[in-house]
Order: structure tokens, then C-alpha cells, then sequence
């Protein structure tokens, strides 16, 4: 008797459950639908869609569809947002199991300048960010014609501190948080793509020492400009830490263009510049042309150090190690073995010259310079295994 009571109570109970149980999967819904674009009418990809009051959402995949599950049956506010295009607040009644929203979403370029990329590609918006970030306009820096993207980086970032070799082809050193090392480099991280990217020079010994050498330039000089889409510098130790030990000295995140939705089949763009530099002579300093090389003092007689040279021969040089014009005066009636006469490599090598003055000021070494720069973009890209139009 006892025993069929206590069926009984369970039968009950699981009875009790099955009607509860169904009672809440009726009393719930799912909210899908599809985001596109406005004007072009493309799929909006990864997308956020959020319901603060009930603290749930969701993402568009690549065709721009969302599903958000076990939505309970009641009225809310759809928060839908997206990088460069105006967030979109809707209203939504859940009361049947599945509620479809499709909606479409407007560009806004102003609240695009305002997102910068971060570490691994993630993008912001500027005031959210717990550390500094200032955003480059790449199409200032493009139109500047510089073929270098480091050095036309010169005054564009406050702290930034950009230094150019004067020759040819030479290294540019980016500098952020001021010299934190005076044996090891200084050089802030370089980011493209999300790959670190390290600006390092290619010098001779002699040449870093502040001697005879060459300068090779540096690897940063061959990102190309016109294929640069968005460049972030990120400043502090907030920052640094992002990439680790190699982010020390700060860090700078280009992002380079790429194929997009919207896009034409090809998209061809054809840049061209040209620039000219001349010296302006006013600010260049003048030389004298009066003393020769040395500090104080006359000319020095030395042991003859060239082959075949009589035992006790002597010859007259200048303080040719020197890097002063404190030296005798100029005497073109005097002949005498300067720094070229001790250069293997100068035709003048082992013989004896003129003490006189150079014939020409180095300012006229100087030509008016011209840069010539052609760059052929193409764009494009493919969506699901599909080339995007």
C-alpha cells in the first residue's frame, strides 16, 4: 500500500515537470535575421547585435544572418552596431517562437575616424582605450609624395621623435619613449597585418661609430605608401605590453588595403608624383677659405712612409687626422702630403699637393634634385569561394 503511494507521488511530480518544462519552452523565442548594407545592399560581417536588458547577443557570419536563442517572450530594444557605420537601436516583441528582423545599416565616415586598430587587428574606438593611441591620416602622409613612409612620419605625431639620415637612401630611426638604452636599440615595433616587423639598421661598424662608412638604410623604407590603409601609434607602457619585450620603445600598427564586399571585380588605381629639392643657400653655412686642417700649429714633417723612400726622408703633411680648420695658413706655393695623399683609393695616393683652399664652397657640390613616383594598385577580393563585386 505503501509502496503504490509512493508511485503514485512520482508519477505526479514527473507530470508536474513535463507541463513546466513546456510551459517554458513555449514562453521563449529566437530573434534571427540578416544585416546588409543600405546602398550597396551587401551582407554585413561580423556585426554585433545585443539586448542589454537580458544581457544576450550575437554576430553576423559571412552572409550577414544572426540568431539569438531562448529569448523570453516580452518586448526589448535591439542594439545593432558596426565598425564606420551608425549603430541602430530597434524595437523587437518576442511572442511566437521565431521572430525575423532584417535590417540594414548606414555608413558614417565621421564616426570611422574615430576607430583605430590595435594589437592583432582588433579595432576600437579611440575613447574606450586604457592607454595612448593617436591615428595617422594615411592620406596626408600619402599625398606628401615621399617615397619613405618613415621619414614623411616627421611632425605628425606629438612624442614622436623621427631622425633621417641626410644621404641617399640612408635610416630613419623612429623614437617614442625617448632613449630608454644606450647600448641596445630605441627603434619602436613596426606592426603590418599583425606581424611584428622590426626597423632595424644595416650599417657598417665604422659608419655607427660616427667614422668612414656605409649606411644601408633601414627595412621600414620599403613599405610601399600607396598600400597603406590605416596607421595607429601606440604610445606608453599600457601599450608596450601588448607585444611583449619587443614593444618596449612603443609600437606602430599599419594595416594595409585589401579586397573588401562592395568592391568592383578589379579595382585599378593609378597614383602618380613628382617633387623636386634644391638647397636653399641662404641657411647653408659658409666655410673659410683661408686656414687648412689641424687644430693649432704649422705643418708637421714625418718619416717618409711610401715605398722606395730614402732611409731619414722626410715629407710635409697637415693634420690630416684632424677634424678642425685651426690649421696654417694657406700657402698655394707649398707642397704638401694631405689626406688624399694617404687614401690607397685616391688618384692622388702617395704624392705631394698645392697648400690651397679648396676652388669651390660645398654648397655647389649641391643639384636641383627631382622624385619621380608611379604605383599601379589593384584591388579586389573573393567572399565564400565567390570573387566580390
Amino acid at each position: 500500500m505503501i509502496y503504490k503511494s509512493i508511485q503514485t507521488v512520482l508519477m505526479l511530480c514527473m507530470v508536474t515537470l513535463l507541463c513546466t518544462g513546456t510551459a517554458l519552452a513555449q514562453n521563449t523565442g529566437t530573434i534571427e535575421g540578416q544585416l546588409t548594407d543600405q546602398k550597396s545592399g551587401e551582407p554585413l560581417i561580423s556585426a554585433n547585435i545585443f539586448i542589454q536588458s537580458i544581457n544576450k547577443g550575437a554576430a553576423t557570419d559571412a552572409d550577414g544572418n544572426f540568431i539569438i536563442e531562448n529569448v523570453p517572450y516580452g518586448d526589448y530594444q535591439l542594439r545593432i552596431s558596426y565598425i564606420g557605420y551608425s549603430t541602430k537601436n530597434v524595437s523587437v516583441t518576442v511572442d511566437e517562437p521565431t521572430v525575423t528582423v532584417n535590417q540594414t545599416l548606414v555608413q558614417n565616415l565621421t564616426e570611422l575616424g574615430d576607430v583605430v586598430v590595435t594589437a592583432f587587428g582588433v579595432e576600437r574606438q579611440v575613447n574606450q582605450l586604457p592607454y595612448a593611441a593617436e591615428k595617422i591620416n594615411t592620406e596626408q602622409v600619402t599625398r606628401s609624395g615621399s617615397d619613405n613612409i618613415l621619414s614623411a612620419l616627421a611632425g605628425r605625431v606629438s612624442g614622436m621623435k623621427v631622425e633621417t639620415a641626410s644621404g641617399i637612401g640612408g635610416s630613419t630611426d623612429i623614437v617614442l619613449r625617448g632613449e630608454n638604452s644606450l647600448t641596445g636599440t630605441n627603434q619602436a615595433l613596426m606592426v603590418i597585418d599583425g606581424v611584428p616587423y622590426a626597423n632595424e639598421r644595416f650599417n657598417t661598424g665604422s659608419q655607427e661609430a660616427g667614422f668612414d662608412g656605409v649606411d644601408y638604410g633601414n627595412t621600414g623604407v620599403d613599405i610601399n605608401p600607396q598600400n597603406i590603409k590605416s596607421m595607429t601609434v601606440l604610445k606608453g607602457p599600457a601599450a608596450a605590453a601588448l607585444y611583449g619585450s619587443r614593444g618596449s620603445n612603443g609600437a606602430i600598427i599599419i594595416e594595409t588595403k585589401k579586397g573588401s564586399p562592395g568592391q568592383d571585380l578589379v579595382n585599378v588605381r593609378y597614383n602618380t608624383s613628382v617633387g623636386a629639392s634644391m638647397v636653399d643657400e641662404s641657411t647653408f653655412p659658409t666655410y673659410q677659405m683661408e686656414y687648412g686642417q689641424g687644430y693649432l700649429g704649422g705643418l708637421y714633417k714625418q718619416a717618409n712612409p711610401f715605398p722606395g723612400a730614402a732611409p731619414g726622408d722626410s715629407i710635409l703633411t697637415t693634420r690630416y687626422d684632424a677634424d678642425a680648420s685651426f690649421g696654417p695658413a694657406f700657402d698655394p706655393n707649398q707642397m704638401v702630403y694631405t689626406w688624399q695623399s694617404f687614401d690607397p683609393n685616391n688618384p692622388n695616393f702617395g704624392q705631394p699637393m698645392p697648400y690651397a683652399a679648396p676652388e669651390n664652397q660645398p654648397v655647389e657640390f649641391f643639384e636641383t634634385g627631382t622624385n619621380v613616383q608611379n604605383s599601379i594598385n589593384i584591388n579586389g577580393g573573393i567572399q565564400g569561394g565567390a570573387i566580390i563585386r
